[in-house]
């Protein structure tokens, strides 16, 4: 008997990302709805009024770009009227476009923005998917926090299913709705790392943005070399011009390297150790991270995860917490050393756990 075939689905993406920024979470869903067959019509950051239009294409098979406009920045919505020019100004922007034109009720809404509970009134018989990956709030101007939650809990009240990357967050919309948790998931498949390498490689592989602990980096970098340990410090992902002090140090330690944005692929993956992600501390942003985006690309190429920062993250065999200190990271790093090969049937059950397939069989039933 014949496998009956899953309908196509139609997917509006609404999101404040541009196509062309390193993936996240939206970029990868949009890609795996398209490599399984279904369409998706990817709304980009809107433009402000001063910004000109963009020519934009994408050479990706499923993947048709957008772009609409917005009146007011979103964080500067404070208020009744701020927050009701902009709907009406962005709500007319999409209603122009020949996609809202051509949608009908079975195409799928899916919403990245916290702030965007005017799109009930534009699809009132689709259904409407709200993601919500990080604690914006966390980064709200003074005394604005309540206004953004505010916008928060509308969108999330017109929405059929509100999805979180974040057992935390999960819990602070709970008061809004009923969530669900929707982890990211690897790319590829587990391939059990080599008995044979020398591993002597510390890996970052991220954005470099303000939520890390330079100063903790560069620490832990002299500390090593010090103490003659012989494992390099190697950071790789978008620079952010936060990060400009620390690159510019008189001199950054020998054993410590920072490369600008590459697959993981160009990277000497197979003499890493495990992957660090040393954020900073008490800081608000961080205490919602369950399980950071890119990690799961660490861990299918077999790499325990050292993180500092984030109290909320999950608790695994193969997640360490990276000491405050770092006079105590070697004691670690020697423990990691001597495990690392009798972590791997946990990494591995893990990885095949948040595969591709399953995670879009997750997605499709909440469209449903």
């Amino acid at each position: 008997m014949k496998n009956k075939a899953v309908p196509k689905i139609r997917f509006l993406f609404f999101s404040k990302t541009a196509w062309s920024e390193p993936p996240r979470l939206r970029h990868q869903l949009a890609r795996l709805l398209a490599q399984a067959g279904h369409k998706v019509h990817f709304f980009q950051r809107p433009r402000f009024l001063h910004e000109p239009g963009e020519s934009l294409r994408s050479n990706e098979r499923g993947i048709c770009l957008h772009q609409t406009g917005q009146l007011i920045h979103h964080k500067a919505r404070i208020g009744i009227i701020f927050s009701w020019l902009n709907e009406k100004y962005e709500s007319h922007q999409i209603r122009t476009t020949s996609v809202y034109q051509n949608t009908d009720s079975t195409s799928v809404v899916v919403n990245f923005n916290y702030e965007y509970f005017f799109l009930r009134k534009l699809f009132p018989k689709n259904r409407i998917i709200t993601i919500i990956n990080d604690k914006f709030w966390a980064r709200a101007l003074p005394g604005c926090g309540r206004f953004l939650k505010g916008a928060l809990r509308k969108t999330c009240k017109i929405s059929d299913r509100v999805l979180t990357v974040s057992v935390p967050l999960k819990k602070e919309l709970s008061e809004f709705c009923r969530p669900f948790i929707f982890f990211p998931w690897s790319q590829a498949g587990y391939r059990r790392p080599s008995r044979s390498c020398r591993r002597n490689l510390l890996l970052f592989w991220g954005y470099l943005d303000d939520r890390i602990d330079y100063g903790f980096i560069l620490k832990l970098a002299n500390l090593l070399l010090i103490k003659k340990i012989p494992l390099t410090i190697l950071m790789s992902g978008p620079h952010i011009p936060v990060m400009q002090p620390f690159l510019s140090a008189p001199k950054l330690p020998p054993n410590l390297v920072v490369l600008p944005a590459q697959p993981l692929e160009n990277l000497p993956t197979n003499r890493a150790l495990a992957g660090i992600l040393p954020y900073r501390t008490n800081n608000p942003y961080n205490m919602a991270i369950s399980l950071p985006n890119r990690s799961l690309q660490l861990l299918a190429l077999g790499l325990p995860l050292c993180v500092r920062g984030a109290p909320a993250v999950l608790k695994q065999p193969f997640i360490f917490p990276l000491p405050q200190n770092a006079q105590s990271c070697p004691i670690l790093f020697k423990k990691i050393q001597k495990r690392f090969q009798i972590l791997q049937p946990s990494i591995k059950k893990f990885v095949d756990a948040n595969n591709p397939a399953n995670r879009l069989a997750q997605f499709l039933g909440y469209c449903s």
